[in-house]
């Protein structure tokens, strides 16, 4: 007799997935919806529901437990609904895991995950441990499971996932027919084809979603699990993130799912990254690693500095000749300037200063642009000097020219951005860097990550988040990924 179980599967060469447009994850949003089906007296079970409840320790009841029941409400009532609003302003598809019985008490809900192009698999008609039931009851619970949502939103669902399935759950599920899937596992990175041996001695061909408990929000209620959803944010940033697991193989190994339960949305956490209550906020925080403008992509600019000095001769103020240069920058695409340093020697709140000294950089992205805007902020400075009666020394300080990032290396920087569902933003450099010396000796490209505090940069105040610096380590892996990708291209005969 063989033995029933494959602890092997890819083994130590796993395939590469190929994702479309290249994806080095898939991320997949689980939504399970199982408010109205879980086990309570009005439904005709012997007791109240005792599972996946902030009752960690909760007794079931003969009688309805009214708390319990309270509790699962919260999630049909509001918990889904704030879910279903974070997702659609991120335009993110979910998979609904929908019991059936829940389902059918709620049919406007599977109208609105219909509406906003969900997909609904199969949760089971009852959300209740099927491992004791009869086979006959288990069968009769598929077919009745797999026509609810169709009947409700005219849909066949593709995929399905018990959760507290028996030995017969994936053969009940091939025979149903119509599937495409199942998730009634736990043990792989990538999806999986298997042979079911159906009742009549057929071998059918069946593909497995590997689903995930640990990347789960039904951790917050487990002993095991999570106290707080930055806990859980941090699990997720270091051990679930979807970089964390292409680093362990070729591009496209891996499948990420993010499970996510109406119910549990309801916990306060006094943090201040987090506007939502706990377990929103958990996708609140992923969804936002994946949309948030983390990164920008920033050609180095052709820079000319000057050491400027106003020396006041009537009764006019100096400081307003400075505010020239910012309209002149936004007038002109490309073109950054840049007043790095102003000082007002004796200066007063109520004394118009006599004198001004400040430092003007002027940097574009070509040096033709570049010498224009000088020439232009020049011409306007002397007016500025003619008709307010005030004297100009001018030092200019360095003149270096553009240094363009190399096309290949933005491109590889882009994919890496984008492969993180991450919008690329290309914009100017507004500042000097040792990039511009290092594109005298080698191909140069720029990833810039966003600073706290408005972005000060060279001062104090100067920080960027944890978590903005975790995302650039792993867009920097990701570009080493191709780099050593194209390397192994070009060594192949």
């Amino acid at each position: 007799m063989s033995y029933p179980r494959d602890l092997v599967g890819y083994g130590a060469h796993p395939p590469h997935a190929r994702w479309p447009n290249g994806a080095r994850i898939a991320l997949q949003f689980v939504l399970n919806y199982e408010e109205g089906g879980e086990n309570n007296v009005p439904h005709g079970d012997p007791t109240s529901e005792t599972f996946l409840s902030e009752l960690i320790t909760a007794q079931a009841c003969e009688n309805r437990h009214m708390t319990m029941e309270s509790m699962y409400e919260y999630g049909s009532r509001a918990g889904v609904w704030r879910i279903l609003r974070e997702f659609e302003s991120r335009q993110l598809p979910l998979t609904v895991f929908g019991v059936g019985m829940a389902l059918e008490r709620y049919p406007e809900l599977v109208k609105t995950f219909m509406g906003l192009g969900h997909e609904i698999a199969n949760h089971g008609l009852r959300w209740l441990h099927y491992q004791n039931l009869p086979e006959a009851t288990e069968l009769r619970h598929v077919g009745l499971a797999t026509h609810v949502p169709k009947d409700l939103s005219g849909v066949w669902p593709l995929g399905g996932y018990t959760g507290r399935d028996s030995p017969n759950t994936r053969r009940l599920v091939v025979e149903q027919g119509g599937y495409e899937y199942d998730s009634e596992y736990y043990g792989d990175d990538l999806p999986f084809w298997t042979e079911v041996e159906t009742s009549d001695g057929r071998h059918v061909p069946h593909l497995v979603v590997p689903y995930s408990l640990d990347t789960n929000d039904m951790r917050f209620v487990q002993t095991q699990g999570f106290n707080t959803g930055e806990h859980f944010f941090s699990y997720l940033q270091k051990f679930g993130f979807p970089f964390m697991l292409a680093a362990r193989g070729p591009p496209g190994d891996g499948l990420l799912k993010r499970a996510i339960i109406a119910t549990f949305e309801r916990r306060p956490e006094n943090h201040p990254d987090f506007e939502f209550e706990e377990g929103l906020r958990n996708v609140h925080r992923l969804a936002e690693l994946r949309l948030d403008d983390r990164f920008a992509f920033h050609p180095v600019l052709g820079n000319q500095a000057w050491d400027c000095a106003e020396l006041l001769a009537t009764h006019s103020d100096p400081g307003f000749a400075d505010n020239y240069l910012d309209k002149r920058a936004l007038e002109v695409p490309d073109v950054v300037g840049t007043m790095g340093m102003l000082e007002v020697p004796n200066g007063s709140t109520n004394v118009v200063p006599g004198r001004c000294r400040f430092t003007l950089d002027i940097r574009a992205t070509t040096d033709p642009v570049r010498d224009d805007c000088v020439a232009d902020v020049l011409a306007e400075l002397h007016a500025i000097c003619t008709r307010r009666g005030l004297s100009l020394s001018l030092d200019e300080t360095m003149r270096a020219a553009a240094a363009p990032c190399s096309a290949a290396g933005q491109a590889r920087r882009e994919r890496a951005v984008a492969a993180a569902g991450l919008p690329v933003h290309r914009m100017p450099s507004g500042a000097g860097h040792d990039a511009m010396k290092l594109a005298e000796a080698m191909p140069q490209s720029m990833l810039f990550v966003r600073g706290e505090n408005a972005g000060i940069s060279h001062n104090p105040l100067e920080s960027p988040t944890a978590d903005d610096m975790q995302l650039a380590v792993e867009a920097f892996t990701h570009v080493l990924f191709q780099l050593a990708d194209e390397s192994a291209v070009q060594a192949s005969p």
